[in-house]
């Protein structure tokens, strides 16, 4: 009997969309009970998706090529404007 190697079937992650995606649903899903749970929900369902969709980014970080760390004076100009532009409109 001849020995096969068996064929690695692909998992949830291996998706590239899911590996994008799931980080945004969860922070809707979780967002969606906002206030719903108990008093100061709101408060800490933030809190909490956004440490929950922070951690499946940094989990996946090498598997999304997007997110490679590099310094650039344009992402620099874009964050100070961008914080500029928002301080200015409250």
């Amino acid at each position: 009997m001849e020995d096969v190697p068996s064929a690695k079937r692909p998992g949830l992650t291996d998706s590239p969309e899911l590996l994008r995606a799931a980080p945004f649903v969860l922070f809707l899903l979780l967002g969606s009970l906002q206030g719903k749970l108990f008093p100061d929900s709101e408060y800490w369902m933030y809190l909490a998706k956004t440490v929950a969709a922070g951690a499946l980014l940094w989990v996946w970080r090498r598997r999304i090529v997007e997110m490679r760390w590099r310094f650039s004076w344009t992402g620099v100009a874009v964050g100070v404007g961008i914080s500029v532009i928002w301080l200015a409109a409250e």
